[in-house]
């Protein structure tokens, strides 16, 4: 195939990974990822965000057949980096990589694992510590959402990264003003206010994008139970986000 609609292909994308099809949404990702490297057109943005969503969705992957893993982590890192080595860093792939492999042991969770990333990854050193320490955040979140809750770590992981992005987004704008949420994930974790950051998070040509939506709902509802397992937020805050939660997949159901 190798002619296709790019707008087609995301909508297609988007509806794999919220229904959890990971293993569709990664064989589809990797064929285009292909087509799109020889597409001289598109935007600049295209192919690093398929080749991060390849490198999800095998992390994924790796996730569910954890515990048949005998080789290194630098050789699951290879495996994980395949052919995306050029968009995708390899510490990233390491990260991931002593998780699936249990090299890593899991960190004593506190609200300061999920603090967002100051600075310019870039450039400063920190910047780019904190971001390898919150993304193996976001895997260690969807290993134990597959685990636990039999959810599709891929998916999972996926949706946990859009979360992190809107939530450096919104955390952003609210610096510029001097006021609002701290600048920690969990922070974010508020049945208020939820509806209107679907809305700027996960817009459509008309309105909202369905399917990207009910994946960031997925994803807050995945790491609001594992903070509450965690004893990082109160219960009373996780049940009202919980009906929140309700009533928006029932909108989104009549869209």
């Amino acid at each position: 195939m190798d002619t296709y609609d790019v707008d087609a292909l995301a909508h297609v994308q988007g509806y794999l990974l919220a229904a959890g099809f990971d293993t569709d949404a990664l064989q589809l990702a990797e064929h285009f990822l292909q087509v799109q490297r020889q597409d001289t057109d598109l935007m600049p943005y295209v192919v690093p965000e398929q080749a991060s969503l390849v490198f999800n969705l095998r992390v994924g992957q790796a996730l569910q057949a954890a515990p048949a893993h005998a080789a290194s982590p630098e050789a699951i890192a290879a495996q994980l980096l395949r052919g995306i080595d050029a968009e995708i860093d390899r510490d990233y792939a390491l990260v991931s990589a002593e998780i699936i492999t249990g090299r890593a042991p899991a960190p004593p969770w506190s609200l300061e694992q999920f603090n967002l990333v100051k600075g310019d990854v870039r450039k400063d050193p920190q910047a780019r510590q904190d971001c390898l320490r919150l993304f193996g955040a976001r895997v260690w979140v969807a290993q134990e959402a597959w685990q636990l809750e039999g959810r599709p770590p891929g998916s999972a992981l996926y949706g946990l990264s859009m979360l992190v992005q809107a939530a450096h987004e919104r955390q952003g704008q609210r610096s510029r003003q001097a006021k609002g949420t701290g600048a920690n994930l969990l922070n974010y974790l508020q049945p208020t206010g939820l509806e209107q950051w679907i809305l700027q998070s996960c817009p459509g040509l008309i309105g909202v994008n369905v399917p990207r939506a009910c994946l960031f709902l997925q994803a807050f509802e995945i790491l609001t139970q594992f903070a509450l397992r965690h004893q990082l937020i109160p219960s009373g805050q996780a049940q009202q986000t919980a009906g929140e939660l309700a009533r928006l997949r029932q909108e989104l159901a009549q869209l």
